[in-house]
């Protein structure tokens, strides 16, 4: 027998008989989370702003919440990371093709900058496919330092904090023009975001250092990542 995750009342089968919910499991699984992915792409009207609320006043309540079961109505990280980079990607679309023509001739006279920049444009193409899976490399980074949680955790966890480092980064876009992967602002709200959400027992200088590791980590990753794409590309 176990408490019900909406009402607290002990339920045990598959409906609580207080409040009449549906129990479903408290520990996440990759499953669960894709499943809820493709559900949330069909239905969009699940709490974009309240989750936007929730993680920049108490991410750390509303990830624990999540994590403990109580999802109704809340719209699946991955989708609320999709979503976010939908915007970019048309706003970037929208509003970015006579900027790119510009640099491109800035930096036609430097080798380096200009390999530098063309390796920006092929990040940029795939930015909707590439920002997408970067939700691992900081999952796996969070596991690493964090351990207290599943994997499968650690990727809602950091598909949260992304989503709303991307709603960020969007208002930077439209204001400076700086794409996701290039916004130190972007990486700015991560960390901040892992420090208010694994925030534990440990010292406020603790936790930043500790955080501040898993975001190194996920860089070197993401480096990585990016060369490997550009060689093959």
């Amino acid at each position: 027998m176990t408490n019900c995750p909406y009402c607290d009342h002990p339920a045990g089968g598959t409906f609580c008989p207080n409040c009449g919910e549906k129990l479903i499991a408290t520990k996440l699984d990759t499953f669960t989370i894709l499943n809820g992915f493709f559900k949330s792409l069909v239905n969009l009207d699940k709490g974009i702003l309240f989750v936007l609320k929730s993680m920049l006043l108490k991410p750390r309540e509303f990830c624990l919440l999540y994590l403990q079961g109580k999802r109704k109505g809340i719209l699946n990280p991955i989708g609320f990371v999709f979503i976010s980079l939908t915007l970019f990607v048309l706003l970037n679309e929208w509003i970015s093709d006579g900027g790119a023509d510009r640099v491109s001739r800035e930096f036609s006279d430097n080798s380096f900058r200009q390999q530098g920049y063309e390796a920006g444009l092929i990040i940029g193409d795939y930015l909707k496919y590439f920002w997408l899976f970067m939700i691992l490399p900081l999952a796996s980074s969070a596991k690493l330092i964090f351990r207290r949680y599943t994997f499968a955790e650690h990727i809602a966890i950091s598909a949260f904090i992304f989503g709303l480092a991307n709603f960020v980064g969007v208002v930077g876009y439209i204001l400076f023009e700086i794409i996701l992967v290039f916004n130190p602002l972007v990486y700015l709200i991560i960390f901040i975001s892992l420090i208010r959400v694994y925030r534990l027992m440990e010292g406020i200088v603790e936790i930043m250092i500790l955080s501040f590791v898993v975001l190194l980590l996920f860089l070197i990753k993401m480096l990585m990542i990016i060369g490997i794409v550009i060689i093959l590309v």
